[in-house]
């Protein structure tokens, strides 16, 4: 390189390391905040892993006497048993915070092997089924099937039951899928009239004006 071009380039590194000098008293205190939130203590510093893990022990034991029909509600003596020797926490146990931070065991806890079973084939067969209409028919049904996808991976680090909000998403979605299919509509041909009708509100709009 030579001298006239580091000559060029002396100014703008010097206010580059100005304005660096400038922004970190600013930047530092953001980091400090960051830092010191709710999220960053209590879910990436602490060790959360093995207290789930204790819970998820918690709950093989009592399934193993009760695996058919569950034990009841997050409101049960097992569950309130078993949270105290876990947590030391009365409201843990009294199910006023936390849970059990696993969809499949949740539910397998409370409503027995079968129902989790059943639970399991729901989704996985949500996932063949569309993952077999992208190829042979659409790209379309990548959609319900991400939303299948997205609804089974979640479960195994949190609890979103079908009754709740995202199920409810979910079931949006794969029911759009299911009568998409059944009713065997072209996605490209709707796609098309949508846009030609819209190309032709467009010009009649522009020529009545």
């Amino acid at each position: 390189m030579e001298f006239g071009q580091l000559y060029v380039l002396w100014p703008v590194c010097g206010g580059l390391i100005i304005l660096i000098l400038m922004i970190s008293p600013k930047i530092i205190p953001v980091v400090d905040v960051i830092r010191s939130s709710h999220l960053v203590e209590k879910r990436l510093l602490t060790d959360t892993i093995t207290f789930r893990f204790k819970i998820y022990k918690m709950v093989m034991d009592n399934i193993s006497k009760r695996w058919v029909i569950g034990c009841g509600t997050r409101k049960s003596d097992i569950y309130y048993q078993g949270m105290m020797k876990v947590t030391a926490d009365k409201e843990w146990a009294k199910a006023e915070v936390g849970g059990i931070h696993n969809g499949y065991l949740h539910i397998m806890f409370l409503k027995g092997v079968p129902a989790v079973i059943i639970f399991l084939m729901f989704l996985i067969f949500g996932i063949f089924y569309f993952g077999q209409l992208i190829s042979v028919k659409h790209i379309f049904y990548f959609i319900p099937l991400f939303e299948v996808s997205k609804f089974m991976l979640a479960n195994m680090t949190n609890v979103f039951l079908l009754s709740g909000d995202l199920g409810l998403l979910l079931a949006i979605f794969i029911g759009v899928g299911v009568a998409v299919n059944k009713n065997n509509l072209d996605i490209n041909k709707v796609i098309y009239n949508n846009r030609k009708r819209d190309y032709e509100n467009a010009s009649a709009y522009v020529n009545q004006n």
